[in-house]
């Protein structure tokens, strides 16, 4: 049997705010940080997090292709 502790530890790589969270369709008007332009409608693209300076990170969506560039 396993603690918690031990767990949490186990998942650490899954738990690692770095990586992307999941594929998805992006909300209209969302523009891809990668590279500056649109996300277009029904387009499969990458959900993460952008970190900011003192404030919550912000939810951002990225093209598939941009997403397997090197993220901020």
């Amino acid at each position: 049997m396993t603690d918690a502790k031990t767990e949490v530890r186990a998942a650490g790589a899954d738990t690692d705010a770095r990586q992307w969270e999941y594929t998805t369709y992006a909300p209209a008007g969302e523009m891809c940080p990668g590279c500056g332009q649109p996300i277009q409608s029904l387009e499969v693209c990458r959900r993460g997090m952008l970190a900011r300076r003192d404030t919550p990170p912000l939810i951002a969506y990225w093209h598939f292709a941009c997403a397997t560039q090197k993220r901020p």
